[in-house]
This record gives C-alpha cells, structure tokens and sequence, in this order.
C-alpha cells in the first residue's frame, strides 16, 4: 500500500487520544446522527398511534417498505415521503461522515507548511484547487485556534473535496483510532433495522456513543448507529 503524504505530515503526538477541541467538535458532529434515529422512531410511534397497530408491526413495515415491499408500502402510504425523507437525510450524512472525520484530523493537526511547500505538486496529483488564502497568517496561527480557524477550514476542504476515498477513509480510520486512544472496542453485534427505530437514543454527554458506523436498512440507504 502507497504511504499516505496526508496522514505522515499531521502533527506527532507523544501518544494517541483526541484533545479537547477535538473531542468536542467530534461530539457535536455526531450528536446529530442520534437526532436523525430519534425522528424516525417519533414517526414510527405516531404511524402507530394513528393506525392502532403496535409499534413492532409498523417498524416492520416501514423496513420491507424501504425494500419496496408493496404491502408494507400500502400500510404506509400516507407516511412514505416522510419515511423517504428521514432515510435519505441518514443515508446523505452517514456518506459524509467519513470524509467530515477526515477533514477535522486534517484541521485540527495537518501541517500547513507541509501544504505550502508542496502546493503546486498537489494541485496537479490531487486537482485540488485551493482559495485564496493568508497562508502566512493561517500558518502562525496557534494550534488551539485550528478548528475555529474559517480560513484554515477552507483550506483543509478544498483538500478533503478532492481527496479519493480510499485516502478518506485512511484518514478517517486513523481519527477513530485516535478517539479511543489507540485502543478501539471490539465491534458490538450488528443489530436489526427495526431495533435501531425502537432503541432508545442516548442522552449522555460522552462522545464515544456516537459512532461512524450505519446500519443498511434498504438496498443502498443507511441509518447511522446510536450506539
């Protein structure tokens, strides 16, 4: 596997683990995922309200709708633009995710001077067309200041737009890993759609509940996990 220039120009640490800022934005970014959970569920319960029908039988429908069962669709008619739109917000943000993971290491510790020296040779392999920018002024910045940095922001953007995906993912992988100081948790037992809908949605203020992963729920549309 070819090095990745990206991941060995961020800056070193003495040993693996998030800081602050970063712990926070990584928070804030997933707590939404849970709310997406959370609207869907709401909608399975008042699909259940409104049709006497318990709740286990209408998240059973609104899954082998999703897989365009036409009698689970029939059931649901009135509620499928709705459940159409909450799968497609999932979907659309949990295929973010990854590349928003990527783009706060790179923010939070990516070399700028590296960036400078070597412009012009990752505009041509890269085709990233990067802003005008103070890149003098970006590169004094303090670390603390990285990720409240707009300008820095869009710099690291214009890298992460074009990057491929399978750098993407090699950052983001490395993010993760430095989530959990290096000593990621065994991966929990995938669970059925229908009890991602039920499950309740966490309140904790700690960021490790909120993960990157999905759950597949249809032929291509995801539901990020709330665990």
């Amino acid at each position: 596997m070819d090095n990745n220039e990206f991941l060995e120009n961020l800056r070193k640490q003495s040993r693996p683990g998030f800081n602050k800022l970063e712990r926070d934005w990584y928070f804030n970014r997933f707590q939404a995922e849970a709310g997406k959970i959370e609207a869907l569920k709401q909608l399975a319960e008042q699909i259940s309200k409104a049709l006497n029908e318990p709740l286990d039988q209408v998240t059973s429908w609104i899954v082998r709708s999703s897989a365009n069962d036409t009698e689970a669709m029939g059931k649901l008619t009135k509620w499928l633009p709705d459940i159409a739109r909450l799968e497609d917000e999932a979907k659309r943000s949990n295929q973010a995710a990854s590349r928003d993971m990527a783009g706060m290491i790179l923010c939070s510790r990516l070399s700028l001077e590296w960036v400078v020296n070597h412009k012009e040779r990752l505009e041509e392999t890269y085709l990233i067309e990067f802003p005008n920018a103070d890149w003098e002024g970006l590169q004094s910045q303090k670390p603390s200041k990285f990720l409240g940095s707009e300008g820095r922001w869009k710099v690291i953007n214009a890298i992460t737009d074009m990057l491929p995906g399978s750098i993407i993912e090699e950052i983001a992988d490395y993010a993760m890993n430095e989530l959990f100081d290096g000593k990621r948790p065994e991966p929990e037992p995938e669970e059925a759609p229908e009890d991602v809908i039920k499950k309740p949605v966490p309140e904790s203020s700690e960021p490790e509940r909120i993960g990157l992963d999905s759950m597949s729920i249809s032929g291509g549309s995801t539901l990020p996990s709330a665990s």
